[in-house]
């Protein structure tokens, strides 16, 4: 053996030893584990990928979600004024951007239609990247996976369930807002129904999104995690 192949064959001897070591001591081995799914899966490029289209698809989203409200809520402006304030309270400046987009909807009917699903189609980027990141981590062979249309679809339906998330949100932060001087019990029930509306959301997109079946109890520790992130 020479030089070369006896520092190989050293240090593929101590990669094992450590690989070893850190297997019989848990405190070590979970997060190692956690790293390696992770880079197994090319998380990096999920998530780049994700927060990509999340940047550029949001407004359009928005703006769909707001000729939404304002179709179906047209007889009642107060009632659509409390959740877009509900929804848009934290971006004051895209929602006064999604109001001039409003505004310039072009009159027609098809024409808005037409208008209003083309932006629809533009902001499917990020639901379609969220399929992508959840077959990668759930190891979905690409042979099951679905093909184009299927993925329209599939993301057309997290986008409705979004919206429906944000319906329920933004009425039960408004409800809050009236049962904001109520005792501690009525406001005990408001965060609770915010908690079941988020968990209800994200449980529900692992079924949309994955391209295999899951099981609630592979699913709902997942769905804690992500509610507790996103609740921080």
């Amino acid at each position: 053996m020479g030089p070369a192949q006896a520092v190989e064959y050293r240090a593929r001897a101590f990669g094992r030893n450590v690989d070893l070591w850190q297997q019989r001591h848990a405190v070590i081995a979970f997060p190692w584990a956690v790293y390696r799914k992770y880079a197994d899966d090319s998380g990096g490029r999920a998530a780049a990928q994700l927060a990509y289209y999340a940047l550029f698809s949001i407004a359009p989203l928005m703006l769909v979600f707001s000729v939404i409200l304002a179709s179906l809520l047209e007889d009642r402006p107060e009632l659509r004024a409390d959740l877009v304030n509900s929804i848009f309270g934290a971006f004051p400046d895209l929602a006064e951007r999604v109001d001039e987009a409003i505004a310039s909807v072009p009159a027609s009917s098809w024409a808005g239609v037409v208008g209003v699903l083309g932006v629809l189609y533009a902001g499917l980027g990020v639901t379609e990247s969220a399929q992508y990141a959840f077959n990668q981590i759930w190891a979905v062979p690409w042979r099951i996976r679905p093909g184009f249309f299927p993925r329209q679809g599939g993301a057309l339906a997290m986008t409705l369930l979004l919206y429906a998330g944000l319906i329920g949100y933004a009425l039960v932060t408004t409800w809050s807002g009236v049962a904001s001087n109520h005792d501690i019990a009525i406001r005990a029930l408001v965060v609770a129904l915010s908690a079941a509306v988020l968990f209800g959301v994200i449980l529900v997109s692992y079924w949309v999104l994955c391209g295999r079946k899951l099981t609630f109890w592979q699913v709902w520790p997942g769905t804690l995690a992500f509610l507790q992130a996103a609740t921080s």
